[in-house]
């Protein structure tokens, strides 16, 4: 069986055919989908490059993966003039799939939806929560929030990364015929990839902060903010680096706004690292994660770092509150009160211990064979819903 899946992806095409993708959608990655389905349709935004920079791409074709196109866009604008390509696309996405996982909260996911084929059997995975997006315009995030409900309401079944939030915001608790729920992040963990030890701070050391995102391509992860408060951490005396993971159109920008304040020593952009041990090789040499996050759903990047014993600031939005405790949670552009902890936690290495050890422990709750275990049993139950359809 075909299973098609949507979500916003922005793929790119080499000479021989291949797609990457610049985030986390590699062929790896839908080994999940492949564990339960012969074939994925992946529906994705394309652009031909000559070469695609495989140090800042993962490869998504492979045995099982179809891409099917569709027009390069990016901003809202672009998508509307793009629209009389974009809909006939839609309205074929879903021809020859037996079923189809639409992630959400996406506008692509939503025009695909509204232009489906009406008889084939759909689930969703609700990867973020549309209510928390404080930097989007109202109307965007009231039609976000109203389309993900109203999927959610007609969908055979819905899986989400928190526990019980996003559920219970958006499900409203709903217990139909045939209606199968389940919770999961994306994260991938192995137990290696969990830290034996905590990571330890010592004064006498220059402190690390680390911040990652796939795409720097606008300020939803809290970039400005953290360079403000890397401004007010300097005007304290305090001695640390600040090292963003990650790359995008406005990487140059945010570096020369850290250079206006002084910050082109301590500030860093390092670009994106490829591959999940790298990754976290990176993360177990700096000392705390601040993600001063405006949306997310259960933010992955977060679930690493604290698989390493990094301790984390960050904000309560979506699932976040699930797992760090609300007194280490600012507003997304509190940099005073980002910067005013991180002064009082250098100065408190036992805090910043129990912190770490606090985070492994609630990072081993994200392996992957329980994880994967969650998602197969939903895959599968989606399957055999579509398997009776076709009957």
């Amino acid at each position: 069986m075909k299973l098609l899946l949507v979500d916003n992806v922005h793929l790119y095409k080499d000479p021989q055919g291949n797609y990457y993708a610049p985030s986390i959608y590699s062929h790896a990655f839908l080994q999940r989908y492949l564990a339960v389905f012969e074939e994925v349709r992946f529906l994705g935004k394309a652009r031909p490059l000559r070469e695609a920079d495989k140090t800042k791409c993962l490869l998504v074709s492979g045995e099982g993966v179809e891409i099917t196109e569709l027009p390069w866009y990016q901003g809202m604008g672009q998508m509307i003039l793009k629209m009389p390509e974009l809909l006939p696309a839609y309205r074929k996405a879903s021809e020859g799939c037996g079923c189809c996982i639409y992630r959400i909260a996406q506008v692509e996911s939503f025009l695909a939806y509204l232009f489906r084929r009406r008889r084939i059997p759909y689930a969703v995975e609700m990867v973020n929560d549309p209510d928390s997006w404080s930097a989007m315009p109202g109307l965007v995030r009231k039609v976000s929030g109203r389309m993900s409900r109203k999927m959610i309401r007609h969908a055979i079944g819905a899986s989400f990364v928190t526990e019980k939030l996003l559920q219970q915001r958006y499900a409203g608790g709903r217990k139909r015929k045939g209606y199968f729920e389940a919770s999961y992040s994306s994260v991938e963990l192995e137990q290696s990839d969990i830290a034996a030890e905590p990571i330890r701070w010592q004064s006498a050391e220059t402190f690390r902060i680390v911040h990652v995102a796939n795409a720097i391509s606008n300020d939803m992860k809290g970039h400005k903010t953290l360079i403000d408060v890397a401004k007010r951490l300097a005007d304290a005396g305090c001695r640390f680096e600040v090292i963003f993971i990650g790359h995008g159109d406005l990487t140059e920008e945010y570096r020369e706004y850290a250079a206006s304040l002084g910050l082109e020593k301590s500030v860093r952009f390092i670009g994106m690292i490829s591959g999940k041990k790298s990754l976290l090789d990176k993360l177990r040499e700096c000392h705390i994660m601040v993600f001063p996050s405006k949306s997310e759903g259960l933010p992955r990047t977060l679930i690493e770092a604290m698989a390493v014993g990094l301790p984390c600031l960050s904000t309560p939005v979506g699932g976040i509150p699930e797992l760090i405790d609300s007194r280490y949670l600012f507003d997304p552009e509190d940099s005073k009160g980002f910067a005013d902890e991180i002064l009082r936690l250098v100065q408190t290495p036992q805090e910043l211990l129990e912190m770490s050890l606090r985070n492994l422990r609630k990072a081993r709750e994200f392996n992957k064979a329980d994880l994967g275990t969650k998602r197969t049993r939903f895959y599968g139950m989606l399957r055999k819903a579509a398997e009776t359809n076709m009957k």
